[in-house]
Order: structure tokens, then sequence, then C-alpha cells
């Protein structure tokens, strides 16, 4: 890690979804280890959108619906101009919030970028389109990357909506169950527990019965005797945010895709330290 990662907590945003919204503010305070937290927005200018347009055969459908020989240059105009939206929109947002702020365009393939940008910082935060969920599955590789947090935000977040915590092991150091318990009483929104079967009761009662206290509104749900992918999904239906601890690479890629393809919820993945 480099001398300025190590001065300043950073947390990359991925850009190519140019709208992103406060969630991903309040993620990144809560996931940097360091108070002195720096915001890099990273645009990339996917490599293989310009190659499919130099194929012979592409073709681009016009606003009159003709179609015309896809012309290159027309292509990174427009990436261009992607570009300068995502970074105002990026740059305005981190000033409101008074962060240390960077801003990057990287030519390559999207993912290729994201883990090597990934590689110097402390999180990740991918922003999700409406229109993304053909390309849920390329981004689970993101589980590869050895991040504290990596979180999948949606184009739109749901306020008011609950946030779930999935508590699955007694050994958790308590980072996804306080994590996403700070996160609530940021946004206002409920907090609900998802804990696996056989957890202590006694440490896990303490824990809930300190939430309350702090005026969360919190739903404890009974305990899943199995923490799969698909349970956890199933509780997330109707939550603004899924935040859960991160297992192995093939695990957690399971997981990215069924929550993201399965659900409209955020999903936040913490890795103990």
């Amino acid at each position: 890690m480099s001398s300025a990662a190590r001065a300043f907590g950073r947390v990359v945003i991925a850009l190519d979804a140019p709208l992103f919204g406060d969630l991903a503010i309040h993620v990144a305070r809560e996931i940097a280890s360091s108070p002195a937290l720096e915001l890099l927005g990273l645009f990339v200018e996917d490599t293989r959108l310009l190659e499919h347009a130099t194929a012979p055969l592409a073709r681009e459908i016009a606003l009159s619906g003709r179609d015309r020989p896809f012309e290159t240059s027309r292509l990174e105009r427009a990436l261009r101009a992607q570009a300068m939206l995502a970074r105002g929109t990026f740059e305005q947002a981190a000033a409101r919030a008074g962060l240390r702020h960077v801003f990057q365009v990287a030519r390559g393939a999207f993912i290729d970028e994201l883990l090597r940008a990934a590689a110097d910082a402390e999180a990740l935060i991918v922003a999700l389109g409406r229109s993304d969920g053909a390309r849920i599955a390329g981004l689970a590789a993101l589980a590869r990357a050895r991040l504290r947090g990596l979180l999948f935000a949606r184009e739109t977040e749901s306020a008011g909506k609950p946030i779930l915590a999935v508590v699955q092991a007694a050994s958790e150091p308590g980072e996804p169950l306080q994590i996403a318990a700070r996160l609530a009483l940021r946004v206002r929104s409920p907090l609900r527990v998802l804990p696996a079967a056989g957890l202590p009761d006694e440490a896990l009662r303490a824990q809930i019965a300190a939430l309350r206290r702090s005026g969360i509104a919190l739903e404890l749900l009974p305990p899943a005797a199995e923490l799969t992918p698909e349970t956890i999904a199933r509780h997330a239906r109707d939550v603004s945010l899924s935040v859960v601890l991160s297992q192995d690479a093939s695990i957690d890629e399971s997981l990215i895709e069924t929550v993201l393809t399965k659900t409209r919820a955020a999903l936040l993945l913490m890795r103990a330290e």
C-alpha cells in the first residue's frame, strides 16, 4: 500500500453509473479506519465497448430509428461526456460532505481496473443502475479483492426501509451489526437483525438491548438454520441495505450474485480484520 493510502483511509467509488446517493458517503465514513478519509472517484472507459465499435457489423440506432455504421469517434466523445458528468456529480457530493477527494479516468476492462484501484484502498463502492442486471455475474468477481469493505449501492435508495444485519457466528467481532446500527442511526432507518441458529443468546441479547437503548427501532428475526445466499436474499427483499460478514471468495461471489439479482437492496460485505 502506498504512503498516500496509509496517510488517508482511501475508498474507491466506481462512477460508471454517475448517480449515487448519500448512503455511499455514509458507508465510506464507517468503513475507513482513518478519520482522514479520501475518496477516489474512478471512471472506467471500458475497452470492450471500443472493441465492439470497431467490429465490421457494429451498428448504431439513431433517434430516428435508422441504423448507421458505428463510429468509434462518436463513442469516444460519449464516454468523455459521461466522465465529465460523473466527475461533476462525484465532486459535488464529496464537497458537500467535506471530504478530501480525487477523480481519475482509467481505460481497460471494467472489473480489472476496479481490482487494480482497490489494491491500494480499504474499500470499494460500485453504483448499480437499473439496467445493470446483465453484468452482476461479472461484478461478483470483485469478491477476490482483499478489501475491508465492498459496497454495491443501488441507483435509488429506499428511504425508511430497514437495514438488515446478518450475524453469522459467535466469533464475529460484531462489526456487521455495529456498522449496520450506525448506518441505521445516520439515515433514520429501522434495523433488522438476522442471526444464525446456535449463537450464544446472552451475548446477542446484550448487544440488542444496548442498540435499543440508543434509540434504534430494532427487529430481531428468528434464527436461521442455514444462512445461505438464498436465505439472506429472501430476508433482504424489502430492505434498503444488507450488511454481511465476508466469508471466502466462492461464498461471497454466490452471495453477491444472488442478493443483487433477486433483490433491489444494496449489499455491504465486511471483512473481519
